[in-house]
């Protein structure tokens, strides 16, 4: 990565990384050679975060409750994208330290909802068992990384090195005018709650 936060990508053909624990830290040496023949030689020294996504256990390295504070959001319409009952919005809220960092969300709505969010509680399920998908619920988090990763409701944070996989609980949405408040009482597959409200406005994107 550069200091603009562009990076550049290059697959390894061949070579070797060595990790150690010292002193509870992690370090790891690597020498690589690269596609264009390129040898990259680095190592790193610090910690190290580990993330679950082999589909088994609770996919979240949570180790304590979190209250967040966000202050943008974006939404969503995809329409009757599923045909399962519902139209679908995805809701995307961030905190102030990161362009929409990322609280993923996937609501379901009315048929023809689509130039607003309709007030009331949407409630989590699961997409795997549900024969349908209707109006005033939400998918709880799925990863599947032959459709691009993340789906459904979803908390995570490069700052803090976290990730949850959001399973039960639910969201409480109202709106006056153009402005939404959300209240936000979810949960991860071990219990911890992933909670916050926010007001403002949502930037609105149409996926149909």
């Amino acid at each position: 990565h550069d200091d603009e936060g562009d990076f550049t990508y290059s697959e390894a053909q061949s070579g070797s990384a060595k990790v150690e624990m010292i002193e509870g830290l992690y370090k790891v040496t690597c020498s690589l050679l690269l596609e264009n023949d390129e040898v990259c030689d680095f190592e790193y020294y610090g910690p190290l975060a580990f993330y679950n996504r082999t589909l088994d256990g609770n996919m979240s390295n949570l180790t304590e409750d979190v209250e967040l504070t966000f202050t943008q959001g974006m939404a969503i319409y995809y329409g009757d994208i599923y045909e399962m009952g519902s139209d679908a919005w995805n809701v995307v809220l961030a905190e102030a330290d990161y362009d929409l960092d990322i609280n993923y969300g996937q609501g379901n709505v009315t048929h023809g909802a689509g130039d607003y969010i309709p007030d009331g509680p949407y409630t989590l399920l699961d997409a795997n068992t549900a024969e349908e998908l209707p109006a005033g619920t939400m998918i709880a988090g799925i990863y599947d990384a032959s459709y691009g990763g993340y789906w459904g409701c979803w908390f995570y944070s490069v700052r803090r090195q976290v990730e949850a996989r959001l399973v039960s609980g639910m969201v409480d949405v109202s709106r006056e005018g153009d402005l939404y408040t959300l209240e936000l009482k979810l949960k991860d597959g071990a219990g911890r709650n992933v909670t916050a409200t926010y007001t403002g406005k949502l930037t609105y994107y149409s996926g149909e």
